[in-house]
C-alpha cells in the first residue's frame, strides 16, 4: 500500500449518462487514487470538494467534476443535503447528480493525480463489495443514484 500525508477532503457528486437516453447505461466516474489520511489507505471515492468564494453548490459541483474527473455537466440535480456525524461536528455535504456530460478538464488542487474509473450502475453491487469502497457518504450517494435510476 502506498502512503501519503495528504487528507481526503471534499464535496460529493457524481456524473452519470443522460436519463433521457435509456439505451445508454449510466456510467459513474470515480477518483480512485485519493488517499484517506484517517484510514491511511487509498479509497475509491466520488468527485467532491469545498466551495470556493462566491460559488453556489452547482458552480462548486461542476468545477470539482472538471478538476477531478475531466468532465463538465450541463445538468446538475440536487439529491440530498446530508450531515456527517451531527452529534460531533457541523459538517454538511451536498449530493448532486451530474448528467449530460462533456469533456473539460480544469487544473485541480489535488496533491496527487487521480485515476478516473468508469463504472456501470448495473454493476453497483460488485463495486460496493470492494474493500477500497468504505466511505459511508459515497455508498449512500451511490445507492440514492441507483434508486433514482430504477424509477
Amino acid at each position: 500500500m502506498r502512503s501519503s500525508p495528504y487528507p481526503s477532503i471534499r464535496w460529493l457528486q457524481w456524473p452519470c449518462g443522460d436519463r433521457q437516453q435509456p439505451h445508454r447505461p449510466c456510467e459513474l466516474l470515480f477518483g480512485a487514487t485519493e488517499y484517506g489520511a484517517g484510514v491511511d489507505e487509498y479509497q475509491i471515492t466520488l468527485p467532491k470538494g469545498a466551495y470556493e468564494h462566491g460559488e453556489d453548490w452547482r458552480d462548486a459541483a461542476n468545477r470539482e467534476l472538471k478538476e477531478e474527473a475531466g468532465y463538465g455537466a450541463r445538468k446538475l440535480t440536487l439529491l440530498k443535503r446530508m450531515t456527517l456525524s451531527p452529534g460531533y461536528m457541523g459538517h454538511h455535504i451536498t449530493v448532486a447528480l451530474a448528467e449530460d456530460l462533456y469533456e473539460e478538464r480544469l487544473p485541480g488542487d489535488e496533491p496527487e493525480p487521480l485515476e478516473v474509473i468508469p463504472w456501470k450502475l448495473s454493476r453497483l453491487d460488485e463495486l460496493l463489495q470492494r474493500e477500497d469502497v468504505t466511505e459511508a457518504r459515497v455508498i449512500a450517494a451511490l445507492l440514492m443514484t441507483q434508486r433514482l435510476m430504477d424509477r
